[in-house]
């Protein structure tokens, strides 16, 4: 589902302060860890009521950590390694 008006103006904040652009938000149910999914157009995937078991302070911290990731750009980073890794395989 999409996230909440607040999350989507804290996510755009925090994006702005580390230099990249705002990532596409998704919210999905049940227990699974923040994450930040594809290199192209990243899709930030972040675990429904998220903002009501986290306080502001470790909220904003996450997400600064997920948007590092897209600022240092790991999710290319994953793609040459699966890359790399298919050949070496067999």
């Amino acid at each position: 589902r999409p996230p909440s008006d607040a999350m989507s103006r804290r996510v755009a904040r925090l994006a702005s302060q580390l230099g990249v652009r705002p990532p596409r938000i998704a919210m999905l149910p049940g227990r699974l860890p923040p994450m930040v999914w594809g290199a192209i157009s990243p899709l930030l995937v972040l675990p429904e009521g998220i903002e009501t078991g986290t306080n502001d302070e470790g909220l904003d911290t996450l997400l600064m950590h997920e948007l590092a990731h897209i600022r240092r750009g790991d999710p290319w980073v994953r793609w040459l390694e699966a890359a790399a890794l298919g050949p070496w395989w067999w």
